[in-house]
């Protein structure tokens, strides 16, 4: 019996990698919500966490969705990357501002020189 049978892969440096690419429809996403309550997932760094929120954006294509599918895919994307609600709704709303979502560079306030 394969584990990538089931989307998932042990890997021995005690990660774990999901592979999301048969989740297709909201029904589907809505069941794994649903089903991984009791699961904590953790991105592997800010870069891999904001890349892959924004494909799934693409993939379900957001904008497009009434405000019920919209949810499911907010739940979702909070489920996966250990986002708050409010961090999910920030990240969302650059994508439907810009169509990407990246960091924001740290800018420290320096007075000018005389």
């Amino acid at each position: 019996m394969s584990l990538w049978r089931y989307g998932v892969v042990y890997d021995w440096n005690m990660r774990l990698n999901m592979d999301d690419r048969k989740l297709r429809t909201l029904e589907q996403v809505k069941q794994f919500v649903d089903s991984s309550q009791g699961i904590e997932f953790n991105g592997i760094n800010l870069k891999e966490k904001y890349h892959w929120t924004e494909e799934a954006l693409k993939k379900f294509k957001y904008p497009r969705l009434k405000k019920a599918g919209k949810g499911v895919i907010r739940q979702y994307i909070e489920k996966v990357t250990d986002y708050s609600r409010a961090q999910v709704n920030r990240r969302v709303w650059r994508y439907l501002q810009s169509g990407k979502i990246k960091t924001t560079e740290y800018r420290r306030h320096c007075f000018t020189a005389l």
